[in-house]
């Protein structure tokens, strides 16, 4: 399954949720759309990114690195990818350091 994460504050109504629609209808595979803004529960989503084999985030454009969701770099920190950094030369450290 193909997670479409939707970062904007705006939900179901922003410009971020329609590209995503967009997306999802190019792909062949199931896809589930996530608002991050109607998520009550991190545990629940935490599980459900999981499970996915692709993670697509839909973020405003005023969003810059530097203001990236901290919860989702906690998220990103919890599953799999810190098994993966060290074929990229990093260690799991780096995926809690800011952007410069």
């Amino acid at each position: 399954m193909i997670i479409l994460l939707n970062c904007s504050f705006r939900g179901v109504n922003s410009n971020s949720n329609s590209f995503l629609e967009r997306l999802e209808s190019l792909f062949e595979e199931e896809c589930e759309r996530i608002h991050l803004n109607q998520m009550k529960n991190i545990e629940e989503l935490t599980g459900k990114l999981k499970e996915a084999k692709a993670l697509v985030l839909g973020m405003p454009l005023y969003v810059e690195p530097s203001g990236f969701p901290r919860r989702l770099y906690m998220l990103a920190a919890d599953m799999s990818w810190g098994r993966n950094v060290g074929k990229n030369g990093l260690t799991k450290k780096d995926l809690y350091r800011r952007p410069d």
